[in-house]
């Protein structure tokens, strides 16, 4: 009994560090993106002591201290990166030494960073601003003599640059040669992916990006543009899959908990929903996004008084006309008439040619025993060539 007492507070010890460690990277993040920069780098620096997604930190600490001009740390965190994982802070480094004017050291990075698998196109390197003082020099013209990237790169590139441009033929072009000759080319299927997302055909985009995951299951960046392709094809039950594979592989990230209640929020999963989107805005709590999905969770679920409670924060932080047409048809579902009429006379402020907000507006009134205002509303909406208006007027005022 004291044996197996023992193993179990050693579990309730290991599970409760592992949530410190975890409630310490969001908590860092959050930060981060609030601006709250050291208030960010205190909670990096506490993941980086544990070792929690130690090179992510190492590189958001740099990142902070490079915006704040402290180039000393900036370079060593940098370090600390590059002696973990060679190659990976080689190109910030190689801006550092540019900013600071340190050519060798810039030049000595930049070769090292062409040589790594993390390195960038050729043309984002040199039309990087960072390095226009050098450009001229003889170092850098030196360094461009080599040939750094492989006929497969250069080609990659090319199709990236065409998608970029919109110049879809040529990327399939480019891309449907480089499948043919290397069927384990995930990064084609990946970018053919991308192009058969910009045509809206996501079926086929969906079928590529796949190919490229069981190439590498591991990248993230495959993963998201699956989740991405199961949205737009109202696969929810898959997307949500996928969110939930990410957290399995300790894949951390605030936003996905915005997109789980989004998911969970189409499946009708409402608590669930609203447990993700209130973990999101406790992190992030006027995060615009966030506070109207959690509106549009509460409305859905007919929880429409702590939906207006949210479009009221949203209209107090946003002021916007989406959220005045969102709080106009919550008032509609609590009859609260007139405040719905003068919401919807808002979003017509800002939109006066929209004929559905009038339509709108005009039900407001008729349910408001105002039949003169509703008449007037879908005559408007008449004028503006909106069909449905007729029907109204011939019922309720000819």
């Amino acid at each position: 009994m004291k044996n197996f007492l023992f193993i179990l507070s050693i579990f309730f010890s290991i599970s409760t560090f592992s949530q410190t460690q975890k409630e310490n990277f969001l908590h860092a993040n959050a930060f981060f993106q609030r601006n709250f920069y050291d208030s960010a780098t205190i909670y990096f620096e506490k993941c980086i002591s544990q070792k929690f997604n130690e090179v992510f930190c190492l590189e958001k600490c740099a990142e902070i201290y490079f915006s704040q001009k402290n180039f000393e740390k900036t370079k060593e965190f940098l370090e600390k990166i590059e002696k973990l994982e060679s190659g990976r802070a080689s190109y910030k480094l190689a801006q550092l030494f540019a900013k600071t004017g340190n050519i060798e050291k810039c030049i000595e990075n930049l070769k090292k960073h062409l040589s790594s698998h993390y390195k960038l196109p050729e043309s984002q390197i040199k039309t990087d601003k960072i390095f226009a003082k050098i450009e001229n020099s003889q170092q850098w013209k030196q360094l461009w003599k080599n040939d750094w990237y492989s006929k497969t790169e250069i080609q990659l590139a090319n199709a990236a640059y065409s998608l970029k441009t919109k110049n879809f033929s040529d990327a399939f072009e480019i891309l449907d040669a480089l499948i043919r000759k290397n069927r384990k080319e995930h990064r084609a299927y990946f970018l053919r992916s991308k192009v058969y997302s910009e045509t809206q055909d996501f079926e086929s985009a969906l079928n590529d990006i796949e190919k490229a995951i069981d190439i590498q299951p591991n990248k993230t960046e495959y993963l998201n543009a699956k989740f991405v392709y199961f949205m737009e094809l109202k696969k929810f039950k898959q997307a949500l899959n996928i969110l939930e594979n990410l957290e399995k592989k300790n894949f951390l990230e605030l936003n996905n908990f915005y997109l789980k209640a989004l998911v969970e929020k189409e499946l009708q999963l409402f608590d669930s929903a609203q447990v993700h989107i209130e973990k999101y805005l406790f992190y992030l709590p006027e995060n615009e996004e966030g506070l109207f999905l959690c509106g549009k969770i509460f409305f859905d679920s007919e929880n429409y008084i702590d939906a207006l409670k949210y479009f009221n924060v949203c209209l107090k932080l946003y002021p916007k006309p989406k959220y005045y047409l969102f709080r106009a048809e919550t008032y509609l579902k609590t009859e609260t008439y007139t405040y719905a009429i003068t919401d919807f006379s808002m979003v017509l402020d800002y939109e006066p040619n929209n004929s559905e907000i009038y339509l709108q507006r005009a039900a407001a009134r008729l349910k408001n025993q105002d039949r003169k205002g509703a008449c007037s509303d879908w005559k408007k909406a008449k004028n503006l060539g909106n069909p449905k208006a007729e029907e109204f007027l011939l019922k309720f005022c000819e």
